[in-house]
């Protein structure tokens, strides 16, 4: 009896194996084999050895012929690809493409059992093993192991006893049979314990047979076949040796396709014993019920002293043939009165891997003339894979022939030829029903509606509803004016009524475009298209418009059916028809932090430490990022490190971060400068593709030194960001009181300035993170200077920015963030940031702030104004109101209060290193306190130094001035030195840095 069941994944075959003398038979000169095929008897020529069940060739060895269905080299080139001749035999000379990964035949090398290198990511531990099983007892089993290198599975063959599982490199787990895990050697010994307290020790055996295994071909390559498909291929196993071989199992792998299958199963009863040069033929068929590439194994187990566990690979190609489909099935043209046109086209879809020919496109029921193609397509007509060409067809009812209140079912049918050049029919159905024309008819899209009067309400029917949309960027829209009816619909008197724009007193909106409000006359069906557009100004602000248009119609397409008119109202057709607009200006704002990467000298061979992006969203629209990478023409030696894993990832809104960060690595193989850049792509209307450069050079050099001269003139940049709301008089005078002081102390410190101020208000364009003044920044040295009291008096003016800001939106972290970048920075405010100059921004609010981004934000915002790691080199005071409750100056009719400022001192906090308290209460009589912080961490000597390239700390060696220093730390994270602040350099000293660079890998 014969049994296939793949429950075990072991095929017991059942049946003697007939002698395949028939074939061609194996000689040497002056053997009967004169075909030279190495098959000895039976042929002569290709012709004989062409039989229906192995088309072997006998003259040409190795040939295509030996996968069927084609009948030369270039026949099966074509057919298969050029992967498909004579390799795919298995017979000719091995390419050094066998499954086992080296250039040996599975059974063809000196190697036991079949010399295969282990496939990378497990070892293959496929052989004989001396198994022994402590189980409550001892048992020796000869033991076989197979590992299928396609999928790393195991099978462990003991007895009548299996176990399957996974090898990961040298680890071993099972996971059927018994649950074991352990490790092994290829060639030596494998040991596993179990869960149920077995120990398995598995020694590396040598078979002790006579008898050498072969197979021919080694590899069976089932070709490309097509879905519903069979296909067959034959192998001759063979006895090379002296002795007898005894095959014992012959089964698939269980990851092997079921499609797979014995082809000759009755000539197959096992254990079985070839003789000394016997062999036999073995079929495998292949039936494809799944449209995809196939790939098994088939496991031979024997006593062979060569092979005992001699494994036969399996594959075959998805065959891309011609395939045929309409869409959509059926074509409803829905109702048509008689002696119009209705229009409607489907698809001829070719929906296989190879073009198609269509032989022809018919309407095989014209339902009495209803139907008709307009026009007939030119035949015939070649589709290419996965592409289609529309057909049109036409509705159009004969009076008199068709009676209205029928319905009409017609049929198309197209025709074409399948890959055996053999014609095929697919066909759809045509539904057609008949009706009395209709009066006119109109159709607005969309049906938004739009806010009412005041924002008050909504008005129902056609209008749209763009929702927040980008500030400044203009966002088109379409509606449109459709006649559902079948008489003509006249459309005229379109106007924008200016009465119902929102907000009040301000310029409309919405536009459409030049030369489209006019009158129309629509046919039936026709269609008129109205591009409107929508650029809102102001963050935040509610617009609002409305067109109005009158027509002919007796209907509204939006009014419901059981639509009833008011008494005394009008009809439709004398009614006046709205169009609302309404939408929300808005801000979606894609922010990429640091703007720049700049990975300086990397030793060849080496690599810079990882640098992290940061993609913000600073707006007030959902962002999507849909894709990040190195861009394109970019040097190939920068690599993206911790990317999303999956797009696109969505950055603010309900539910999503406002960030992410990925990080970037410079590895240099080469000398000289490498540049590049990071695309990241999102649906920012304002930039499509945010782009940070990148810069690295690459140096043979391992071995650094860096010098530094100590300033001579403290150079420091401070910003003035100060609330100008209603309630901000008497602290901008407590602003300008103390100032003097400050410059004073600049004076004394021999500084070198620069000063500027700016309003918390990013609503009013005159403010918006633009410098006041003029001029906008407040130098005392170099071209343009001031003197001291030029600039004292220029800030006190400046300070004093009144209280009649808009006050709408108070958000002096925003502000900031606008006036220290593009485009103010290299414009307006151009000037004012240096790159030396330490960097100090001043915030004054007696409010919270209203900035839309997170707070995150603004933190690595600011630090990457100075560098990530530069952290000295930058510090923010906030004077504003305490973090929890606020305060209060004064009681009675005098008091003044402010509301908590917790995102100023949250910023503050984490922009600033040393200890010295950066916050102020906005409620003090007097701001003395913070000016004499400012002026004690700004205008001292330097203390810290950046160093070039990553140190070695153990190499570095400091001096001043020729002399070598040894108070200072050095920081690994910002990769700087630091002096003690009790001795920095002397003003103009000259400092140098000498070391060996680290190599990270």
């Amino acid at each position: 009896m014969t049994s296939f069941s793949r429950k075990s994944n072991l095929i017991v075959l059942v049946g003697l194996l007939m002698l395949m003398l028939t074939a061609c038979g194996s000689s040497s000169e002056g053997d009967p084999d004169v075909d030279g095929d190495g098959i000895s008897g039976g042929c002569s020529t290709d012709a004989d050895c062409m039989v229906s069940t192995t088309n072997r060739i006998c003259g040409s060895a190795g040939t295509c012929i030996n996968q069927g269905l084609c009948g030369t080299d270039a026949d099966c080139k074509g057919w298969y690809g050029s992967a498909w001749s004579c390799g795919a035999s298995g017979v000719c000379e091995n390419d050094g493409t066998s499954p086992d990964g080296d250039d040996n035949h599975p059974d063809g090398d000196d190697n036991i059992p079949d010399g295969d290198d282990p496939v990378e990511g497990c070892t293959d531990f496929t052989g004989l093993y001396d198994g022994e099983f402590v189980c409550g007892g001892t048992e020796t089993i000869d033991t076989y192991v197979v590992v299928d290198y396609n999928t790393c599975s195991i099978i462990i063959l003991y007895g009548e006893e299996e176990m399957t599982g996974e090898v990961h490199g040298d680890n071993i787990t099972t996971n059927s049979g018994k649950n074991c895990t352990g490790s092994g050697t290829w060639g030596d010994s494998i040991h596993l314990s179990c869960t149920d307290g077995c120990e398995i020790d598995l020694t590396w055996k040598v078979s002790s047979g006579e008898g050498n295994i072969s197979t021919r071909p080694t590899e069976l390559r089932f070709g490309a076949v097509a879905l519903s498909g069979t296909a067959q291929q034959d192998t001759y196993i063979t006895n090379n040796g002296d002795g007898d071989l005894t095959i014992r199992q012959i089964f698939f792998t269980p990851e092997t396709s079921d499609e797979f299958t014995l082809g000759n199963p009755q000539d197959w009863e096992l254990p079985i014993t070839l003789q000394s040069t016997m062999d036999r033929q073995l079929w495998v068929v292949l039936s494809v019920a799944v449209e995809e590439a196939k790939e098994g194994m088939l496991v031979i187990i024997s006593d062979a002293a060569n092979s005992p566990v001699l494994r036969i690979r399996l594959s075959s190609q998805v065959k891309e043939v011609p395939r045929i489909g309409v869409d959509p099935s059926a074509l409803d043209f829905g109702t048509s009165p008689p002696g119009y046109d209705n229009l409607k086209y489907f698809l001829v879809r070719n929906v296989g891997g190879a073009t198609a020919r269509v032989t022809g496109v018919d309407i095989t029921d014209s339902q009495d003339g209803a139907f008709a193609l307009a026009p007939a397509p030119e035949m015939p007509m070649d589709i290419e894979a996965r592409g289609s060409e529309p057909v049109q067809v036409n509705c159009k009812p004969i009076e008199g022939t068709h009676t209205p209140g029928t319905t009409l079912v017609g049929r198309a049918d197209v025709t074409w030829l399948n890959k055996d050049d053999q014609e095929e029919t697919v066909g759809l159905d045509l539904l057609c029903r008949v009706v009395d024309q209709s009066p006119a008819c109109l159709d607005i899209s969309p049906l938004d509606g739009s806010v009412g009067w005041m924002g008050l309400g909504e008005l129902p029917g056609p209008g749209i509803k763009y929702g927040y949309s980008q500030i400044a960027a203009a966002e088109t829209r379409q509606v449109t004016i459709k006649n559902c009816g079948d008489l003509p619909l006249e459309v005229n008197n379109m106007v924008w009524n200016e009465f119902g724009t929102l907000p009040l007193f301000t310029q409309r909106a919405f536009y459409e475009t030049p030369g489209q409000l006019q009158n129309y006359t629509l046919q039936r069906g026709q269609s008129v298209y109205l591009d409107i557009t929508f650029t809102p100004q102001q963050e935040g602000a509610l617009y609002a418009a409305q067109m109005n248009l009158l027509s002919n119609a007796e209907t509204w397409s939006w009014l419901p059916a059981d639509y009833t008119p008011l008494p005394d109202a009008p009809p439709l057709s004398e009614t006046v028809v709205a169009v609302g607009f309404s939408g929300t200006g808005a801000r979606r704002g894609i922010e990429v932090l640091p703007s720049k990467l700049d990975f300086g000298l990397i030793t060849l061979e080496c690599c810079s430490r990882p640098e992290n992006l940061s993609v913000y969203n600073i707006g007030d629209l959902a962002l999507e990022i849909t894709g990040i990478n190195i861009g394109a023409g970019s040097d190939t030696l920068f690599d993206l490190l911790g990317l999303p894993t999956s797009y696109p990832t969505n950055l603010g809104g309900p539910g999503n971060p406002q960030s992410l960060s990925f990080q970037v690595k410079f590895c240099p193989s080469h000398e000289g400068p490498h540049e590049g850049r990071v695309e990241i792509v999102s649906n920012d209307n304002e930039d499509q593709m945010f782009v940070v450069p990148l810069h690295g050079e690459g140096t043979l050099l391992s071995h650094q030194i860096d010098e530094f001269d100590q300033i001579t003139h403290p150079m420091v940049d401070v910003l003035w960001d100060v609330d100008c709301s209603g309630s901000m008089g008497d602290e901008q005078d407590r602003l300008a009181d103390n100032f003097e002081v400050f410059i004073d102390e600049a004076i004394s410190w021999n500084a070198d300035l620069h000063l500027a101020v700016i309003a918390a208000d990013i609503v009013d364009s005159q403010y918006c993170g633009r410098f006041q003044g003029s001029p906008s920044v407040l130098a005392n040295r170099g071209p343009g200077a001031l003197t001291d009291a030029q600039i004292k008096d220029k800030f006190v003016d400046r300070i004093h920015l009144g209280t009649s800001c808009d006050g709408g939106q108070e958000a002096a972290l925003e502000a900031a963030h606008l006036a220290l970048s593009e485009p103010l920075i290299s414009n307006e405010n151009a000037g004012f940031l240096r790159e030396d100059a330490k960097l100090s921004i001043v915030f004054v609010s007696d409010e919270a702030d209203q900035s839309v981004a997170d707070v995150p934000f603004f933190i690595d915002f600011f630090r990457s104004l100075k560098g990530m790691r530069n952290v000295n080199m930058i510090e923010i005071y906030a004077i504003v109101g305490d973090k929890n409750s606020g305060c209060q100056l004064g009681s009675g009719d005098n008091a003044s209060t402010a509301d908590p400022g917790p995102r100023y001192i949250e910023v503050a906090d984490a922009c600033n290193v040393n200890e010295d308290e950066h916050f102020m209460s906005i409620c003090e009589a007097s701001y003395q306190p913070v000016y004499d912080t400012m002026a004690e961490n700004l205008f001292a000597l330097k203390i810290q130094f950046f160093l070039s390239r990553l140190a070695d700390p153990d190499t570095l060696v400091v001096t001043v001035d020729g002399t070598v220093r040894t108070d200072y730390e050095y920081d690994e994270n910002s990769n700087s030195i630091i002096f003690d602040e009790s001795s920095p350099p002397d003003p103009g000293s000259h400092i140098v840095a000498e070391y060996d660079t680290v190599c990270l890998r």
